[in-house]
């Protein structure tokens, strides 16, 4: 008999410890395959009617988008940001709000041009964000329009960015210099993370990590291009669940066990 109640403590022991593993909740899965053509998922804003530099030429602030909003719309199944060039077009969608200790995956195409896409995490209504971003071309131009000198002009193209926006502000925080050259046409993975201040970003065979220098608050994800377009699809968002006390837990159980 004591045998069988070891055997049994043994077994619901190893149980309740693997059931107190963090666990990873989606939040949003979404592939776009049962959204109309010219329509966007429920819940998904276009945030910016901008220029391409992501300022209103007149007020040089970042505007909400009044629809017709141009770009950012499904399309056989993919989400299609438009052409991204220097024609006044939104540059930045969002979708949810109150998320934290997030994980973004998403599958994305570079369609043409120069620039840059990617994903966001802790996006606020007013913009402020942190990005991961995969840039081409000239990143300087970019984000000296965007406000921000804080990046380093001697990395060699491609290059992959985490990029914080507070107050209207963009600044580096960290980016990994000759990433893999992005092929147009296929899908690329991109896997975002902000536990916290704590961020992660993989893409391009690279991973960059920073500790943001302003914390924000919980909020949705976003996606965003630049000058180029792009596509994405299979966006999947994962939030960190509520994990139980492992001790507290073994230790009920195990005193449960003793009175058998």
């Amino acid at each position: 008999m004591k045998h069988l109640v070891f055997t049994m403590a043994a077994l619901m022991i190893f149980a309740v410890a693997s059931l107190t593993v963090v666990a990873q909740q989606i939040v949003l899965d979404e592939n776009f395959d049962n959204v109309p053509n010219g329509e966007l998922p429920d819940g998904w804003t276009v945030l910016y009617n901008d220029t391409y530099n992501g300022f209103d030429d007149a007020a040089q602030k970042q505007v909400p988008c009044d629809p017709p909003c141009p770009g950012w719309q499904v399309l056989d199944g993919v989400l299609d940001s438009g052409n991204g060039d220097h024609d006044r077009e939104a540059l930045f969608i969002m979708v949810g709000s109150g998320w934290e200790q997030i994980t973004v995956q998403v599958d994305m195409v570079r369609a043409q041009g120069t620039g840059y896409m990617g994903t966001a995490t802790n996006v606020q209504p007013n913009g402020d964000r942190y990005d991961c971003r995969f840039m081409t071309g000239n990143p300087g131009n970019l984000l000296n329009a965007e406000g921000t000198n804080d990046f380093d002009r001697r990395g060699a193209n491609p290059v992959l960015w985490l990029v914080q926006r507070v107050n209207g502000k963009f600044t580096v925080l960290a980016q990994a210099d000759n990433v893999a050259d992005l092929e147009r046409g296929p899908f690329h993975p991109m896997e975002m993370t902000a536990n916290g201040a704590n961020l992660s970003c993989t893409a391009a065979g690279a991973t960059v990590e920073a500790t943001a220098l302003d914390a924000l608050p919980a909020g949705g994800v976003g996606f965003h291009n630049g000058e180029y377009g792009a596509f994405y699809d299979s966006v999947l968002v994962t939030a960190v669940a509520t994990s139980v006390d492992p001790k507290s837990k073994l230790a009920a159980t195990w005193g449960q066990i003793k009175q058998q």
